[in-house]
């Protein structure tokens, strides 16, 4: 999708010169983002475009364009790295920032060395943002918590609502963690603060071991810091970082706050059910386009609700069962197992050896991923779709025509009785029925996932 020529004219007004380049950005799935040069008097500068095309997963929601910039005018001044605001657009759809220095892939790091000092750099960042006094007129647009419980709730609601508008699959465990964390919210909170809202490698620039900006932060609100804590963990564990006890030594010294292993581990849930709803979304609205690598975001979603599960049952204190081992294979049409496994064959001896761009590369190992859960597929499938309706049938003490019935009424059920304040099942009997299913599905349908999940999920980190 190419910038609309009222955009290109906003930006050559607006900065004062005329531009010379508008080039897509492979990053940034939620937004268009695009790198901007303008030609102006005094030199080139430097710019980013972030614009919601419309049929990103997050168009149509509360995480609006605008109400990021408030976030970049809230820190405009407060010592936070963080890409100054050029300016909104009239229609309040595309965000214009001075483009920082640095790069973002933190994971292709080497030097060790330079790993660390980065890190330190990032949780100084980290604990400076934590240290801006939200109390000031410039978070008056902010939705502020009441009390200590709405520091989850709020947030709650919100992700609630997304899931609810732009998911259309059902996913009776998403919305049981969403009552289940409504009904347990942290006991304590230490400072409102300004959460980022997707704190961790990825999300931040550095060059020669320092942090220069912190991006992307259409997730920001008024929260419990040791939300961010929590997002670090998840986003260190799936793409690395150094060990964080240290690091979280250093957080401690710099912000003036306690790390608390409780509400991380609450967080850490609220975190992995934040991103399976944004993979679901992402996946349930595809942009025609075709920018968007789905097969990042299907890979990915059967881990993250399988460690949400685990979470879930470590803050509830229930056993669940130990992981699935591979189920038995089951076809029922050998022509299909066929024709995917010569598909897999050729597109691993031929087609990935001949692609030179890294990009192709990558999209095609992508496509390889999903050959290979088709495969499974095809080979197992039916033995998991009927261990799965047998235990929709213990659990909702009646058979149901298909899985995809039995998941619609199980959502239903669920719905209803965070209505009513009474579920039709107890909170341990549905934990130990999700991480049957979870466990199973991933174990024997996710070949490229199934270690990863099988590891368990980051660890509330605690400080010496």
């Amino acid at each position: 999708m190419s910038i609309p020529a009222a955009d290109l004219d906003w930006i050559a007004t607006l900065s004062g010169g005329k531009v010379i380049r508008c080039e897509r950005a492979a990053s940034g799935a939620s937004r268009g983002t695009w790198l901007i040069d303008v030609e102006r008097a005094d030199g080139v500068a430097a710019l980013v475009l972030r614009r919601d095309t419309g049929d990103g997963p997050l168009s149509g929601t509360p995480l609006t364009l605008e109400r990021e910039a408030r976030v970049y005018r809230a820190l405009a001044d407060s010592g936070v790295a963080i890409p100054r605001l050029v300016g909104v657009s009239p229609a309040g759809d595309a965000l214009l920032v001075e483009r920082a220095s640095g790069r973002d892939d933190f994971a292709a790091l080497s030097d060790s060395g330079e790993q660390q000092a980065v890190a330190e750099s990032f949780l100084r960042a980290l604990a400076r943002l934590h240290c801006v006094d939200t109390r000031s007129a410039h978070f008056d647009d902010f939705a502020r918590p009441r009390d200590v419980a709405e520091h989850a709730l709020l947030e709650l609601d919100l992700w609630q609502g997304i899931l609810a508008a732009r998911v259309r699959r059902p996913v009776p465990l998403l919305y049981f963690a969403f009552d289940w964390l409504r009904r347990h919210p942290p006991a304590d909170v230490q400072r409102t603060v300004l959460c980022h809202g997707d704190a961790g490698p990825g999300n931040f620039l550095f060059e020669r071991g320092q942090v220069t900006a912190i991006l992307d932060w259409e997730f920001a609100h008024l929260g419990d810091p040791m939300d961010d804590l929590a997002w670090l963990g998840v986003r260190a564990h799936l793409l690395g970082f150094p060990p964080l006890a240290p690091l979280l030594e250093l957080y401690q010294r710099e912000s003036g706050l306690s790390v608390e292993s409780r509400s991380i581990r609450f967080y850490q849930a609220f975190v992995l059910l934040r991103m399976a709803v944004s993979c679901l979304a992402a996946l349930d609205n595809r942009p025609s386009s075709g920018q968007m690598e789905a097969s990042t975001y299907l890979n990915l979603l059967p881990v993250l609700q399988h460690w949400l599960v685990v979470v879930l049952a470590d803050l509830a204190g229930v056993d669940t069962p130990a992981f699935a081992a591979a189920v038995g294979m089951s076809p029922n049409d050998w022509e299909a197992v066929e024709v995917v496994d010569v598909v897999v064959d050729e597109m691993s001896r031929f087609v990935m050896p001949a692609l030179a761009e890294p990009a192709q590369r990558r999209r095609a190992m992508g496509i390889l991923s999903l050959l290979l859960h088709l495969q499974q597929r095809q080979r197992s499938g039916g033995v998991v779709y009927d261990a799965e309706v047998n235990d929709l049938y213990d659990l909702l003490g009646s058979p149901e025509p298909s899985r995809a019935d039995g998941l619609a009424h199980l959502q239903e059920l669920l719905r209803a009785g965070a209505r009513s304040g009474k579920l039709p099942v107890d909170d341990a009997r549905l934990l130990r029925h999700f991480a049957r299913q979870t466990a199973r599905t991933v174990a024997a349908l996710w070949p490229v996932v199934s270690a990863l999940a099988q590891l368990p999920p980051p660890a509330p980190e605690s400080v010496p």
